[in-house]
């Protein structure tokens, strides 16, 4: 029983976001409302072809060994001796 109305819902559900995505599209590209740069614009942030601003943050503190790291060097070679660790790990667990 609640799997038929599960289905049922998801079903219906899927068709709404499907046509709602249609529209939403259709009003974004509209010819009609906007100008040649607008659409270019609006093409360029559904594709992300054009970077973000802001995008990148800095790491503060990280915590290695129950010990908190904050000076720029400390941290790169705490996040250095975690990634060369890696492959390192996977090698012990794929020998047992």
């Amino acid at each position: 029983m609640h799997e038929y109305k599960y289905k049922t819902y998801r079903k219906i559900y899927k068709k709404v976001a499907h046509e709602t995505e249609i529209t939403y599209y259709k009003e974004l590209f509209d010819l009609r409302n906007n100008s040649t740069k607008e659409l270019w614009a609006n093409l360029n942030k559904v594709c992300s072809f054009k970077k973000k601003s802001g995008a990148h943050q800095m790491v503060l503190k990280i915590i290695v060994n129950n010990k908190e790291l904050t000076q720029l060097t400390d941290i790169s070679n705490g996040l250095i001796a975690y990634f060369t660790s890696v492959s390192e790990n996977l090698v012990k667990d794929i020998d047992r």
